[in-house]
């Protein structure tokens, strides 16, 4: 698997004391990432299955606003069941200021993970990273996204491992950034798997020129799930002394730096664990910054 063993860690652990759904803010401003994981509440771990969409865009893709909608609309579906990524990435994600087209979401993390997935078109996606084995069936039209969505949910309403995800803003040397410190406990017993995490920062609620189904420029359309960058590398990093027995817990964590051009209020934080052996989603979470 390429890359598979690629990861950034960029700092040690912190202690964190928000809540794992929502981030009220205002935030605490950190001046470094502490190694406190045990201090971590024990609790509040998120539980509730939900299946991740790790959507291929661009903005130039006239068919993609289509594929937005249609993954909207399966998340307001599935409150609290469904993690939209939105990965601009390949030719259609290429800007063209000549044309309007100024925004540039692109970034390493989303390029190599389309280069892996290897999409054929878009919009396409991959749902719970399902069918990885077979090429023609990896990444999925938008069209089949609804009922992937509705057999993973199928399956069960508990995630195998439960997660607690607590992220902060930090402040160094090097400017503002996020530390993210994040808690698994295995629901069921995973001992005979492998699993790795993957952190991802998203921005939503970015105005930028997108090209629409009928083939108009949309000077106001918004950007929403937009993967500005990882805590992990793209393959993610496996989970540190976790022994994957029922109810046994470990940690983790990372940060990573702010751009200017971002949107503060507009960040969320996606936490994802997929096993080894299958290269499936176990469980994805969401929280808003």
């Amino acid at each position: 698997m390429k890359n598979l063993n690629h990861y950034l860690l960029l700092s040690s652990l912190v202690f964190f004391t928000l809540s794992c759904d929502k981030i009220d803010e205002p935030l605490i401003e950190l001046d470094a990432c502490v190694a406190q994981c045990s201090a971590l509440p024990g609790e509040n771990y998120i539980i509730k299955k939900a299946v991740l969409i790790e959507e291929f865009t661009g903005i130039t893709c006239n068919n993609c606003p289509d594929a937005a909608l249609k993954a909207k609309e399966i998340s307001d579906k599935n409150p609290g069941g469904v993690v939209l990524v939105g990965i601009h990435a390949g030719s259609f994600a290429t800007p063209n200021p000549s044309d309007g087209y100024d925004a540039d979401f692109r970034n390493s993390m989303g390029t190599e993970y389309y280069d892996f997935v290897n999409p054929i078109g878009l919009p396409l996606g991959t749902i719970d990273r399902l069918d990885k084995s077979n090429p023609q069936q990896f990444p999925k039209p938008y069209t089949l996204w609804e009922r992937n969505v509705d057999d993973q949910l199928a399956l069960g309403d508990t995630a195998d491992i439960g997660i607690l995800a607590i992220p902060n803003f930090v402040t160094n040397d090097d400017g503002p950034g996020i530390c993210l410190e994040v808690k698994f406990k295995a629901m069921a017993d995973l001992s005979n798997d492998s699993v790795y995490w993957t952190g991802y920062l998203l921005e939503s609620g970015i105005k930028a020129q997108q090209k629409m189904p009928d083939g108009t420029k949309n000077k106001d359309y918004i950007h929403n799930h937009v993967l500005r960058a990882g805590f992990t590398g793209t393959f993610g990093t496996p989970i540190p002394n976790f022994e994957r027995t029922i109810n046994s817990t470990a940690c983790s964590s990372s940060s990573i730096a702010i751009d200017p051009s971002w949107n503060k209020e507009h960040l969320e934080v996606v936490v994802m664990v997929y096993s080894i052996n299958t290269f499936e989603v176990i469980q994805a979470i969401e929280i808003e910054l």
